[in-house]
């Protein structure tokens, strides 16, 4: 678990143990058939927090998302969304005061990334954009000097995980739970934690982040590497924000230049930014992928075609990252 940390004499908050990475708890989902959907697809959280809370959460952490963008010069950064599912599971969590993971597995059977907090005291603290505040610094502000991005290295005995979550570039929406709890229980549910008051919080995120050595973020151009099926505009000039390209006049297509260089097109009046390659040998946003000469591979063509073979191009595999950034044109082309 995180460790307490003193506010005052009667008050005690804590971030969470890391949610070290997505991947890992794709693994541990795997002795579900096909990831089956989570089976509290069909249970309805009804106390969630205030739409205004909501909103206060999401932009603290695009407020965040913005400031880390400028000062690495971040090029594919998405300005999150408020998302209601994740909120509903984020307080499905909540409700079980439970001071540990869970309740990850979304109704479509993807992980979602987690990071929770509480404070304790006497007296119950309220659910309002105070505790938001301090959320989030104990995610963001106390744990952003001990990671280093250039080696995607956190500091021997520090937690970084609650930061990389925090501006994880590639994640898109959120949504939170929180929840006045009498008794903390520790991961059994039944174990007592803490036996006294406590407000904890609880935010789910989408896609995750936090997979193992991987970068939070790439670095270039702001927007120069957003990603959109129907488009995406630059908010403020620098986070990646989703847009329709047939309604909005600021929204861009993604790769639509590069699509046109390798021979293909893009519909202007299809609703999605799809690059027609016209050609079954070549594949990708971009057309960027030729299945016949598979230059975008880092190794050779026969031990990334055995490697595709033992499975290490699925996206559950610990090998995942490893064969995107070594052998990405075998594992995309049949």
């Amino acid at each position: 678990m995180g460790n307490g940390v003193p506010a005052s004499a009667d008050k005690e908050e804590a971030v969470d143990k890391v949610f070290v990475a997505a991947h890992q708890v794709v693994h541990d989902a795997s002795d579900m058939s096909d990831r089956e959907k989570r089976s509290t697809c069909n249970v309805i959280a009804d106390n969630l927090p205030t739409d205004g809370w909501q909103q206060y959460m999401v932009e603290a952490h695009n407020e965040r998302r913005f400031n880390e963008a400028v000062t690495f010069g971040i090029s594919d950064e998405n300005k999150l969304t408020y998302n209601q599912e994740l909120a509903m599971m984020a307080q499905f969590r909540a409700n079980k005061c439970i001071w540990d993971h869970g309740d990850y597995i979304d109704c479509n059977g993807n992980v979602v990334g987690q990071n929770m907090y509480y404070v304790s005291g006497s007296e119950y603290h309220p659910i309002d954009n105070e505790i938001t505040d301090r959320a989030l610094v104990g995610w963001y502000e106390n744990e952003k000097p001990h990671y280093d991005p250039s080696s995607t290295s956190c500091a021997e005995g520090k937690v970084c995980g609650h930061y990389t979550q925090v501006i994880w570039a590639a994640t898109e929406r959120m949504g939170c739970g929180a929840r006045m709890c009498e008794t903390l229980y520790g991961g059994d549910g039944v174990t007592v934690y803490r036996n006294s008051k406590h407000t904890l919080v609880v935010c789910n995120y989408s896609p995750p982040g936090n997979y193992v050595d991987m970068p939070p973020f790439s670095q270039g151009p702001f927007c120069s590497k957003c990603k959109g099926d129907t488009g995406y505009s630059c908010s403020n000039g620098v986070l990646c924000t989703k847009c329709d390209h047939r309604i909005d006049v600021d929204c861009v297509c993604p790769n639509k230049a590069k699509c046109g260089e390798n021979g293909g097109t893009i519909d202007p009046n299809g609703a999605q930014c799809i690059c027609d390659c016209g050609d079954p040998s070549l594949l990708g946003e971009a057309c960027e992928i030729n299945c016949n000469s598979k230059q975008g591979d880092v190794l050779d063509e026969s031990s990334c075609t055995f490697w595709k073979g033992s499975g290490f191009c699925a996206a559950e595999s610990v090998y995942s990252a490893f064969m995107q950034q070594n052998c990405k044109d075998t594992c995309a082309c049949p």
